[in-house]
């Protein structure tokens, strides 16, 4: 199940004190949040690309990446994606193996 970070509060939390794990293309800050599940997040900026598409493109693939591994994952954590550019060249499979590395450097595989 996929759970999101819905309030701009969430978000603001995270975001100043999450721990931080970064690929060259993406990566993701990380905060314990006492629940049962992981909460996700997923921010991509017009600066990525001006057309919602393709944003939307992006962030439909990293969430099917993120719900491959869920199950597999340490819980009670909300996660929040920060995009780069250099993404933008990524295959499905690419993005998914670059999570995987990153669920392994922050040590939330099972």
């Amino acid at each position: 199940m996929f759970y999101s970070l819905s309030d701009k509060s969430d978000f603001e939390r995270v975001a100043k004190n999450g721990q931080p794990f970064f690929a060259t293309e993406f990566g993701f800050k990380i905060i314990k949040n006492n629940l049962s599940y992981n909460r996700y997040g997923i921010v991509i900026s017009t600066t990525i690309d001006k057309r919602a598409v393709v944003r939307n493109k992006i962030r439909r693939r990293i969430k099917e990446s993120i719900i491959l591994y869920d199950k597999d994952l340490k819980k009670g954590f909300d996660l929040m994606f920060l995009v780069r550019e250099s993404v933008k060249e990524l295959n499905f499979s690419q993005i998914k193996a670059k999570i995987e590395y990153l669920f392994k450097k922050a040590r939330l595989l099972l």
